[in-house]
């Protein structure tokens, strides 16, 4: 591994100054998959542990946000860093992400056009990551993001459906997870119970919010104060997948809005977790029947369908045009689906 000048790293030690005794031995190790923008990089790849995940304040102020920066060989892009020679000791929270700095200046900065990659947990997609002593392994991240000029919005607002407010889980230690996924790393399908079943792929992640306890704006027959005039927003993350595009003011393909929330508190998103989402209604008259060879023939029943709803996102505030420009609501349903019926 090829580390930064020694200006940068003569700069990092002053703010994290070595302590003796008091140093605790923090290592972290994984790799850095750079395949989907090995064609675009023209300068260094770096490894950066921060203690903000704001890309703004990154770009504004990187000696006061970055805590340690690594140079990563993108012929062999393992990496295994020392934070404890830094000052960093277990407990602490970082995050933890790499980039290729195109516009390399002496002092690594991720800025637009820049491709970039963060170590997001697939099960809880959190970016944070909690240090402990000793080895921290298989911390691995896929550059996947560019840095794009999109600043969008999407207003939006909750309402409980069918969660008992707390009854169903602990106020006290439950959260509430909002998500945009892009259209490409969502995919929805209708389970034989009658629910949805969706797999998300955090790299397609758009944006996130999150609530402890849950929040929601619209139960019980209260309704928030001025939901439609000051909703809640989620703000798209500027750095996007290298696989959605952007033409003109819109991205490229839609995005779904979903909600969950972590019942048991484990931190993990997993069965019997509430999951709520923007939807669509559609009403079956009539059974509707297809066959899945080596199973048998699955029966639609006739009835009301509420599905996850995909909406596309343009630059600046988007609002539920089709709902008199109110936040797009999302909903927690027990039944979205009548159950269908299996014939062998």
């Amino acid at each position: 591994m090829r580390y930064l000048t020694l200006a940068i790293i003569a700069a990092l030690a002053i703010i994290f100054p070595r302590c003796g005794s008091d140093l605790e031995e923090v290592l972290l190790s994984g790799t850095v998959d750079l395949e989907n923008v090995r064609a675009g990089i023209s300068g260094p790849v770096m490894l950066a542990v921060t203690n903000t995940a704001d890309l703004a304040a990154l770009e504004a102020s990187p000696e006061t946000s970055i805590v340690g920066a690594f140079g990563i060989d993108g012929a062999d892009p393992y990496y295994h860093v020392d934070l404890g020679g830094l000052g960093l000791k277990s407990g602490e929270t970082v995050y933890i992400f790499a980039f290729v700095d195109n516009d390399f200046n002496n002092i690594p900065s991720p800025g637009l056009g820049d491709f970039i990659g963060f170590y997001i947990d697939r099960k809880t997609y959190k970016l944070e990551y909690t240090l402990k002593e000793g080895e921290n392994r298989g911390l691995d991240i896929s550059v996947n993001r560019q840095i794009r000029d999109f600043d969008a919005t999407i207003a939006y607002a909750i309402d409980e459906g069918d969660v008992t407010y707390g009854t169903d889980f602990n106020i006290l230690t439950t959260e509430e997870v909002v998500l945009a996924v892009h259209e490409k790393g969502a995919q929805v399908s209708l389970t034989s119970s009658g629910s949805y079943d969706i797999k998300i792929d955090p790299d397609y992640i758009l944006g996130v919010a999150r609530f402890q306890p849950p929040e929601f704006d619209n139960y019980d027959g209260a309704v928030r104060e001025n939901p439609f005039q000051n909703p809640r927003s989620i703000e798209i993350l500027p750095a996007i997948h290298v696989g959605i595009e952007i033409k003109g003011d819109k991205l490229d393909g839609k995005v779904y809005l979903l909600s969950l929330i972590d019942e048991n508190s484990n931190g993990e998103v997993e069965a019997g977790d509430d999951v709520g989402y923007y939807e669509e209604k559609q009403t079956l008259t009539t059974e509707t029947c297809y066959t899945v060879p080596g199973y048998g023939t699955i029966c639609a029943q006739p009835g009301d369908y509420y599905y996850p709803k995909a909406i596309e996102v343009s630059k600046g505030e988007n609002r539920d045009a089709s709902n008199a420009d109110e936040p797009y609501w999302i909903m927690y349903r027990n039944d979205p689906a009548p159950i269908p019926k299996v014939y062998p």
